[in-house]
């Protein structure tokens, strides 16, 4: 079963970047992964760093989600601070 992640930058990211993340994913590593392949100004780092972000699981997926296979269809909801 497919797992719900809630993911958030540790400081503040800034204008052009995103401060957080609610992502479908088979785990943390997968979760924080979606995340950096978008980030923006933020950097890669923020995401894929538990330094940076938190990760915290949230739910389980409904059974006909899938992980993976077209990144933004995974991601449900992105925080943006537009510069």
């Amino acid at each position: 079963m497919l797992k719900i992640y809630h993911l958030a930058a540790k400081a503040g990211v800034g204008y052009d970047s995103y401060d957080s993340f609610v992502v479908i994913a088979d785990n943390e590593t997968e979760a924080r992964a979606l995340c950096a392949e978008v980030a923006a100004d933020e950097g890669e780092h923020t995401w894929q760093r538990p330094m940076h972000s938190s990760c915290a699981y949230i739910g389980e997926a409904t059974a006909d989600s899938e992980a993976g296979k077209v990144l933004l269809e995974h991601i449900v909801v992105a925080s943006f601070t537009a510069g």
